[in-house]
Parts: C-alpha cells; structure tokens; sequence
C-alpha cells in the first residue's frame, strides 16, 4: 500500500507543477488577443480622414484593412511573415471561401498594372476565389473604375 501511495504522490506533485504551466499556455493568447482588440479600437478612433490613414504605419495599416474586412463578415489572418509575404498580407475566409488581400499603405504612388498582375499571379497560384489590393495611396484611372464597382468595402 505504501508503494502505491508513493507513486500517487508523487503524481499529484508533478501534475500540480505542470498544471501552471499548462494554465499559462491557454491564458497567453487570451490577453495577446486582448491586447489586439484594443489596439485595433485604439487605430480606429485615431481615423478621420485619408491624410490620417496615410500617415499610419505599414504594419498599422495592414491592421485597419483586416479589421475593415472583419466588419464586412470576414474571418481575417494576418500574415505574421517577417520578411516577403509572397504577395498575400492577409488570408480571408467567408462562406467556405479564401480570399486573399494585398496592402499598399502608400502616400503618393499609383498602384500600376504590374501590382495588379502579379496578384493575378498569386492567385492562380492559391487556391483563393478572389484577391483584394488595397491601398491608401491612387490605382491608375483606367483600373480605378473598375476596382471600385468590384470592392466589398465601399
């Protein structure tokens, strides 16, 4: 009996130990994703017109975009890809559907047709129905028409 008793003790011990352990790695990623909620309610407000939205940081930018998309039903991944992101900033789903997007947080530059096909290119390459570029900056005139009939977030 006492053999028994041991090993049960010594059991509840280690399991006592690994039990904070375990505790931690489930309350981690609720107040990182605290942290993040209040961080996207905190860009928002800071939002009242394009000037502020191009004066936001890249990274912040990508942010606004995701959470854009959030209100319209989708669910969002941000990439989280330090270097090249081959060309996808965020990963939509939505009724089944992946759906990428690309973000260019630029002031003054026009997102050519180059940018356009190359998204193309990605998204032959995925196995995405659609592909958003969105940017803060200007698509040439002749793409602007018809990007914005086509753009879920006007």
């Amino acid at each position: 009996m006492e053999i028994s008793n041991l090993y049960i003790s010594s059991f509840a011990t280690a399991a006592q130990n690994v039990a904070e352990w375990f505790g931690g790695i489930f309350l981690f990623p609720a107040i990182l994703s605290i942290f993040n909620h209040q961080k996207r309610k905190q860009l928002i407000k800071k939002q009242s017109s394009i000037d502020t939205l191009r004066e936001t940081s890249w990274s912040d930018f990508e942010v606004l975009v995701g959470e854009a998309f959030r209100r319209k039903g989708f669910a969002v991944q941000e990439n989280m890809v330090g270097g090249a992101d081959g060309g996808i900033d965020l990963t939509l789903r939505k009724d089944g559907k992946l759906h990428i997007v690309q973000c260019k947080q630029w002031r003054n530059a026009k997102v050519g047709v180059s940018i356009v096909r190359e998204m193309f290119g990605v998204l032959q390459a995925s196995n995405a129905v659609s592909v958003y570029v969105v940017s803060s900056g200007h698509f040439i005139p002749r793409m602007q028409l018809r990007l914005h009939k086509t753009c879920p977030l006007s």
